[in-house]
């Protein structure tokens, strides 16, 4: 019994057992970021470099791949015959690179509205059974994701980072109520009356997370608890153990496939269009609002990553892809109209022909853009935004930390402040 009570005392910490108030996580999340944005020259700027760097990366990467006879698919060649007229199916391919690269680029140009009316209702759900329901889908995904890695490697690490966006910008705020007073470090959201304070660990042996709670100033110059913000659902046990075991053991696969085409183009692959929404608002989110992290999720980010590492050969596959088929290399006939006939060479022949048959020309390109798009943004916030955020973490002070003690709560306060007038 004593035990039973001890287990989950501690899983009150980081579980909660009924429907709990999100709010505060919500507004940590999306609400006032302390960063100071770049403008959009600036990411412009940032995206061209960006581009040329993992470019250049991924054509060293590829060409050494080939070199070293890498295990993967070095991409097979199929030729097919053209069923319609060469200037309606130019007019498709345009529409399949145009339309997924509009889509792509509201995504990220909306960032916030999406964290706020998408990401945070499903990654940080208010009920209960929503949590569980998204808890089990994403281990169920991270557990069978695994049989695509050499069938189908974008299926595969668009599985990867869902599961990671899930990770770092969902939150769970536990059962286990914030323990009062406590002291730690403030930092200032822009913006906004709150602050966020990130409670000095118990003990070093606590368990490592980045909690943090949402505090307002009282006139006596006291500070007042508001609401938990909970932690990343990345430093819960059952995820940690989830990443390790689905996926960190299978990285060495997985950088591998960064510099072949184990691609299958088609639907499925099309299909994967639906990351976009989540992935590039919690990573844009993440990589530019470096303020309110603290050691542990920096740390996390950076050994994950292997940073920059992983996100040189992520983002170097999906810039290539991207280029390679504008410019004709993967589908030298795509903006021709007088071919009657089109080579492709990215991927399995026998997803190419399935695909071909069951969408034509306009699937093949259209798969290709996708599988190229996913890759860009996130790995551009990763590698940008995330050293844009940092180096303003450590260089210009922004939401420089102060140390503040919160001795109770909001309405403590007010129920205190009432019966004082009411003695008076």
């Amino acid at each position: 019994m004593t035990a039973m009570k001890v287990f989950l005392s501690w899983a009150a910490r980081f579980y909660p057992v009924s429907s709990t108030d999100v709010q505060g996580a919500w507004q940590y999340v999306w609400g006032s970021t302390p960063t100071v944005q770049p403008n959009w020259f600036s990411k412009l700027s940032g995206g061209i470099v960006f581009w040329a760097v993992c470019c250049s990366w991924h054509f060293a990467q590829r060409k050494l791949w080939l070199m070293w006879e890498m295990p993967g698919e070095p991409g097979q060649a199929v030729r097919f015959q053209r069923p319609r007229p060469g200037e309606q199916q130019v007019v498709l391919n345009i529409l399949a690179v145009l339309l997924p690269s509009m889509f792509c680029f509201g995504c990220y140009a909306f960032a916030q509205p999406l964290i706020r009316w998408l990401v945070n209702p499903i990654f940080t759900a208010k009920a209960r059974w929503v949590q569980i329901v998204v808890t089990a889908f994403m281990f169920t995904m991270a557990f069978c994701s695994n049989h695509l890695m050499t069938s189908n490697w974008v299926v595969w690490s668009v599985g990867v980072f869902t599961f990671m966006s899930w990770a770092f910008c969902g939150r769970t705020v536990a059962t286990e109520v914030v323990k009062l007073p406590c002291t730690g470090k403030l930092c200032k959201l822009k913006g906004s009356e709150l602050h966020v304070l990130r409670p000095h660990a118990a003990s070093a042996l606590s368990w490592p997370g980045d909690d943090a709670i949402l505090v307002q100033s009282s006139s006596d110059q006291s500070w007042l608890y508001v609401g938990s913000c909970g932690r990343a659902n990345l430093f819960r046990p059952d995820v940690l153990l989830v990443l390790l075991t689905a996926y960190l053991w299978r990285m060495p696969w997985f950088i591998l496939g960064t510099g072949n085409y184990n691609q299958c183009p088609g639907w499925a692959e099309l299909c994967m269009i639906f990351y976009i929404p989540f992935g590039y608002p919690s990573l844009a989110t993440f990589g530019f609002r470096l303020a309110l992290a603290n050691r542990w999720s920096i740390s996390a980010m950076l050994v994950l990553t292997v940073w920059p590492f992983v996100n040189l050969c992520l983002g170097g596959k999906g810039c290539s892809t991207l280029s390679e088929l504008l410019i004709g290399e993967t589908l030298p006939e795509i903006w021709s109209i007088s071919a009657r006939e089109i080579t492709f060479d990215r991927g399995y022949e026998t997803c190419s022909v399935k695909a071909y048959d069951e969408g034509g020309e306009a699937l093949l390109v259209a798969s290709t853009t996708v599988a190229a798009w996913v890759h860009i943004m996130s790995n551009y916030s990763f590698l940008f935004g995330f050293a844009y955020g940092l180096i303003g973490k450590c260089t210009t002070g922004w939401g420089k930390d102060l140390q503040a003690d919160v001795k109770m709560t909001v309405g403590e306060a007010t129920a205190l402040s009432c019966n004082s007038a009411a003695r008076a």
